[in-house]
């Protein structure tokens, strides 16, 4: 009798699993606009996002830990903040607000086995929307005339583009575009597609392997700047945690062919190549703007800006006001956008809940990821998007130093044995 009742448990906790992750998928990936499920009803999906996160929450057994209490009421303190501030008064504010926060709770309240799966389920979906993007996009590059809509205007005022069914295609496009345009996959641009690919290349070893290909593909075809420096950094990184020989060595050589190489496409190339438009021209120094493609933010943003953190309007943002009113911060990204819209507190509290997370999990692996997800983060503001935030909370969880999920550790410790065992 013993072992069918703990059979039918499993059983139904498999099931209900299923949905959960289902769910969880479903508004992860509908958060991050992509392109298959706009038509979706964001309504409904938030709905049932609290719906079953909250039967998640409710079902867990295990006691909650000081440390995921600690992070709980950081994020809700965000929540309450965002309910009575910043989101008030949007559109379906009552449900999208409570989505995002019982989501992050039920997502930080998992056992790590869960955490791991879930994190395999984004992973999978990001590899499959990349495996069916890819080669429709080549095919698009050789002349294969796709059948596409007309120029689309998104809801948020900023975006427009063409729908492949395959892929988006940005309507906004420079001359260069036409040469070789940037590949966003079915996301709204390049940097929100690369940048969740390099959190997973980074948490899958950083390594080029099976696993790592298409996220390698992606990141490169996208010719995203950010997304290929925190790509080359992650390698980097990979090689100080695991500890490889002649490590000054390979990083002289890697930067010398990185000089090389940019000094040749600066030097020798035209400027209409799109290796040097995209990459290696916004590299060049600029006396403004430190580097010629910092272009987060315009010269009216930074003026407006100045003027704001002189009012009283710091403290807690100007979320409200920007949406009733004219929004200068719509063409912009970055942290500062993210404090004109939640303010110093709102920002301090945000980045709490991320160090709290380092913090409960700091480990040597954790601490290059914590660099790349706030160097993620400040150069675009979408780290509180569920995509970018269920990532790094599974992260930081895996690559702990008291967790055996992480590949860093093992590769470490496997590598360190076998070099004791040569010795």
């Amino acid at each position: 009798m013993v072992i069918t009742l703990t059979t039918s448990s499993v059983m139904k906790k498999d099931f209900f699993w299923y949905i959960y992750c289902g769910c969880m998928i479903l508004y992860i990936y509908a958060r991050a606009n992509i392109l298959w499920l706009e038509r979706l009803p964001l309504s409904a999906i938030c709905l049932l996002t609290i719906i079953v996160s909250s039967i998640k929450i409710f079902q867990l057994k295990d006691s909650i830990k000081q440390q995921q209490f600690l992070l709980c009421s950081c994020f809700f303190l965000y929540f309450v903040l965002s309910f009575f501030f910043w989101d008030w008064g949007g559109n379906f504010f009552f449900l999208t607000v409570p989505a995002l926060f019982l989501f992050a709770v039920s997502v930080v309240l998992l056992p790590v086995n869960e955490k791991k799966l879930l994190l395999s389920a984004i992973s999978k979906c990001m590899v499959f929307i990349i495996i069916i993007s890819v080669p429709a996009w080549l095919l698009f590059l050789a002349g294969v005339d796709f059948p596409h809509s007309d120029v689309i205007f998104h809801p948020n005022g900023f975006h427009e583009y063409y729908d492949y069914r395959f892929f988006r295609l940005s309507a906004k496009g420079n001359v260069f575009d036409l040469i070789l345009p940037r590949f966003s996959s079915v996301f709204l641009e390049p940097g929100q597609f690369a940048t969740p690919c390099v959190f997973l290349f980074f948490l899958n070893g950083a390594k080029f392997n099976r696993k790592n290909i298409p996220f390698i593909v992606a990141i490169i075809l996208s010719f995203s700047l950010v997304g290929l420096a925190l790509f080359l950094g992650g390698i980097m990184a990979r090689k100080i945690i695991v500890k490889e020989k002649h490590l000054l060595i390979q990083f002289f050589l890697i930067a010398a062919v990185l000089g090389g190489v940019g000094y040749y496409y600066t030097e020798y190339v035209e400027q209409d190549d799109p290796v040097n438009m995209y990459v290696f021209s916004r590299l060049q120094y600029d006396e403004d703007k430190g580097l010629s493609g910092n272009n987060r933010t315009s010269s009216y943003f930074d003026k407006k800006y100045q003027i704001f953190l002189q009012s009283s309007d710091r403290y807690l943002g100007m979320g409200q006001q920007l949406k009733e009113g004219y929004d200068w911060t719509y063409n912009c990204s970055g942290y500062k956008k993210f404090i004109v819209r939640h303010g110093l507190i709102g920002f301090g509290v945000f980045m709490s809940f991320i160090f709290l997370l380092f913090f409960f999990n700091r480990s040597k692996p954790n601490l290059f990821f914590l660099v790349i997800v706030v160097t993620a983060f400040f150069v675009r503001d979408l780290l509180q998007a569920p995509l970018w935030l269920s990532i790094t909370i599974i992260g930081f969880k895996i690559l702990s130093r008291k967790s055996r999920d992480s590949v860093f550790i093992r590769n470490s410790y496997n590598l360190e044995r076998r070099n004791n065992c040569s010795s």
